[in-house]
């Protein structure tokens, strides 16, 4: 019954209701606000011949992309058309499939669209990406999904933290690397990069956390606006989704965005404890982790 519900067509209005819940949405939950602190720390460090650097490590799907984003909101771009230039406080960009310095200076330059011939050389192209954040005044350099990091050569490695070192060190800024937990003992190899690299930790949820887990969920239930009052308090009922997202913030937020879906089409307007069992959520499409089943829409 519930999978011919997720099935059937729905009213206009209905879909905007189904495309404003899978929406991101922010949630300042403990462990989040913790590591943006940090962040902000870093962003007012004094000039240093030895900039301080960080290096965010938690699991795949675990929320770090979410923190990184919401720094950056609270540090936009300048653009002011009466200002007398753009101003950029915080560059983020992801890390290249590939760890090749290059191939990092090319997406640095990217993103301003102002990549040059693909024969530049790594000299030249340090050389522009140091003349053009100093006049954007940046003062942070985000490179996120470094979990791309785990598939070069040992050499690669060296080199490619030594570009990212050599930005640090040309522009006197810090740098931020986020990725999974592998990462680390790569930055470790090699000393001077390793104790620059303060490592932050992003915690998997897991029963020790069950009140804050509680919080976060109570917070994030509210950005679906269903009619009726959504309770997932039940120690059980957290246990369960605890389960089933395997202690994951972005699967947590996948089982919650499939309920409310649910719960808008059925007409039900509400997420209870007892929706959160395998069978409820494998009908209403939910893939969890490390699964290849797919959506049954």
């Amino acid at each position: 019954m519930v999978a011919k519900i997720m099935r059937e067509p729905v009213s206009p209005e209905t879909a905007q209701r189904i495309f404003d819940l899978r929406k991101d949405v922010w949630v300042g939950y403990e462990a989040a606000l913790e590591v943006r602190y940090h962040l902000e720390q870093l962003l007012i460090h004094p000039d240093s011949n030895r900039m301080p650097c960080l290096a965010l490590l938690g699991r795949s799907q675990n929320g770090k992309s979410s923190i990184l984003a919401n720094f950056l909101k609270r540090n936009p771009p300048v653009s002011d058309p009466n200002a007398e230039k753009a101003l950029m406080p915080v560059l983020l960009i992801d890390m290249p499939p590939a760890p090749i310095e290059g191939r990092l200076y090319y997406r640095i330059l990217s993103k301003f669209g102002v990549a040059g011939s693909a024969r530049e050389s790594d000299e030249s192209m340090l050389h522009r990406i140091c003349i053009l954040l100093s006049h954007l005044e940046t003062k942070m350099l985000i490179v996120d999904e470094a979990f791309n990091l785990n598939g070069g050569s040992h050499t690669q490695h060296q080199r490619m933290l030594n570009a990212i070192r050599g930005i640090c060190t040309s522009l006197r800024i810090p740098v931020v690397i986020a990725g999974v937990p592998q990462v680390e003992p790569i930055l470790a190899r090699d000393e001077s990069i390793g104790n620059r690299f303060r490592p932050v930790y992003l915690p998997s949820w897991n029963d020790k956390r069950l009140e804050e887990y509680a919080r976060f969920i109570k917070t994030f239930l509210k950005h679906f606006k269903l009619a009726n009052q959504s309770n997932l308090m039940d120690e059980n009922a957290l246990m369960q989704l605890l389960h089933f997202s395997d202690g994951l913030l972005g699967e947590t937020v996948k089982i919650l965005t499939v309920l409310a879906e649910m719960a808008i089409r059925s007409g039900e307007e509400v997420i209870e404890p007892k929706h959160i069992t395998k069978q409820h959520l494998d009908a209403a499409g939910y893939v969890p982790p490390a699964t290849g089943r797919s959506y049954n829409y």
